[in-house]
C-alpha cells in the first residue's frame, strides 16, 4: 500500500471514525469533510481474489495517483502557495511557515481550472462527442481494457469447467468502440466530470475565495487543497479505479457469456465478504437476471459470477432492487440478510 493511500485513509478516518457505509450515516468532523469510512478502508485493503485483476487495478490506481499528483503540484504552483513537499510534511505533523495568502482572482482560478483539467484529460480522455484521435490512450480506456481481457481469459476457463459447457468456447476481443465499453466510459466520464469539475471544485473555489478575504497562512491553504482535491482525496480514487475495473469485469462477463450462451449465473462470495455479499452467495439467477459485484453492493466488490449451463439449485426471481448507490441498504434489510444466511447455515 502506498504511502500516500496511507495518508489518505489516516486523514479519513480521522475525520469520520466508524461510519456504516450501507447506510450512510457518517460521523463529520468539525470543517464537514466526510473522507473515507472505516468499513470502505477495510474493503479497500483486501486484495481481490484474481490475482491479476488484484494487480491490474493497483496499477491503475497508481498510475492515477501520479496524476493526481502533477495535477497538485499545478494547482499550488498556480496558486503561489508551499510546493507539495512542504504539503506533506504540513499535513503529517502540522508545521508550516505562518504568512497570509490573499492572491485569489480570475488568473488563480484559470490555474486550478487547468489543472484539474488536464488531469481529467488524462484519466479519462474526451468525451466521446468531442473525441480526437489521442496521442496516448486515456487511463481509464487502457486499464479497462486489461481488466476486460483478464476477465474474459477467466470466464473462458469458468465455462470450460461448467457442466454442459459448449464443445467450443468462443472468445472476445475486447474493443474500445463496443458499443457497452463506450456507454460504460461515458458513464464514468459524467459521473467523475460531475464529482471533481463540478461539485467538488465549485466548493473549493467558493472555500479559497473565503480564504483569501481572511489572509489565511498559504500553508493551511495548501493543506485543505491536498486534503480536497489533492493527493489526500487518494481513497476517491482508489474507490473508482477499483470499482470501474469490476464493472469493466463484469461487462466482459456478460459479452462472454452471451457468446457462449450460458444460462444461468452463481454469485460467488469473495473472502471475508461482507453480509450484503454472503448474501447472494450461491445464489442462482437467469443469465442477465441477477445482482452484479460491486453494482448492486458496494465499492471495492470482490465478488464474481460464475456461468452456468445447470443451474443446480433453486432460481432465484430476477433483481429488480434499486441500486444500493441511490437508495443505501437499510438497516431492515441487513437483519433481514443477516437472518437469512442464519437459516442457511442452519442443518
Amino acid at each position: 500500500m502506498s504511502s500516500t493511500w496511507r495518508q489518505s485513509l489516516t486523514l479519513g478516518l480521522a475525520a469520520c471514525g466508524d461510519v456504516d457505509y450501507y447506510t450512510h450515516h457518517p460521523i463529520s468532523c468539525g470543517c464537514g469533510c466526510k473522507g473515507v469510512t472505516r468499513i470502505e478502508a477495510e474493503l479497500a485493503a483486501r486484495a481481490h481474489r484474481i490475482k491479476k485483476l488484484d494487480r491490474n487495478e493497483r496499477a491503475f490506481f497508481a498510475a492515477t495517483m501520479k496524476s493526481v499528483t502533477q495535477m497538485e503540484r499545478e494547482i499550488l504552483s498556480g496558486l503561489g502557495l508551499p510546493p507539495l513537499e512542504s504539503v506533506r510534511r504540513y499535513v503529517m505533523t502540522g508545521d508550516g511557515d505562518e504568512g497570509r495568502w490573499t492572491a485569489w482572482g480570475i488568473e488563480q482560478e484559470q490555474a486550478l481550472d487547468s489543472a484539474v483539467s488536464g488531469h481529467l484529460q488524462r484519466f479519462l480522455g474526451e468525451p466521446w462527442s468531442e473525441l480526437k484521435a489521442p496521442k496516448d490512450d486515456p487511463l481509464y480506456k487502457y486499464f479497462q481494457l486489461q481488466s476486460m481481457a483478464i476477465s474474459a481469459d477467466y470466464v473462458e476457463s469458468l465455462i470450460e469447467a461448467a457442466p454442459g459447457h459448449p464443445d467450443v468456447v468462443s472468445m472476445i476481443a475486447p474493443d474500445p468502440n463496443y458499443l457497452r465499453f463506450r456507454a460504460m466510459q461515458n458513464a464514468a466520464g459524467t459521473r467523475i466530470r460531475t464529482q471533481v469539475a463540478l461539485d467538488s471544485l465549485s466548493e473549493v473555489k467558493r472555500q479559497l475565495e473565503q480564504m483569501a478575504r481572511d489572509g489565511e497562512w498559504p500553508i493551511r491553504v495548501a493543506g485543505h487543497l491536498h486534503k480536497e482535491i489533492g493527493e489526500g482525496k487518494a481513497w476517491y480514487w482508489r474507490r473508482i479505479t477499483r470499482t470501474e475495473s469490476t464493472l469493466a469485469f463484469n461487462l466482459a462477463y456478460d459479452w462472454m457469456a452471451e457468446t457462449n450462451n450460458v444460462l444461468y449465473d452463481e454469485w460467488s462470495a469473495g473472502p471475508d465478504a461482507c453480509v450484503i455479499c454472503l448474501g447472494f452467495d450461491g445464489q442462482i439467477w437467469e443469465h442477465g437476471n441477477g445482482p452484479y459485484p460491486a453494482t448492486d453492493t458496494h465499492p471495492h466488490c470482490g465478488c464474481v459470477l460464475l456461468p452456468k449451463y445447470i443451474p443446480g439449485g433453486i432460481i432465484q426471481d430476477s433483481w429488480t432492487r434499486n441500486n444500493p448507490y441511490d437508495e443505501p441498504y437499510t438497516a431492515e434489510e441487513i437483519d433481514a440478510i443477516i437472518e437469512r444466511i442464519g437459516n442457511r447455515r442452519k442443518p
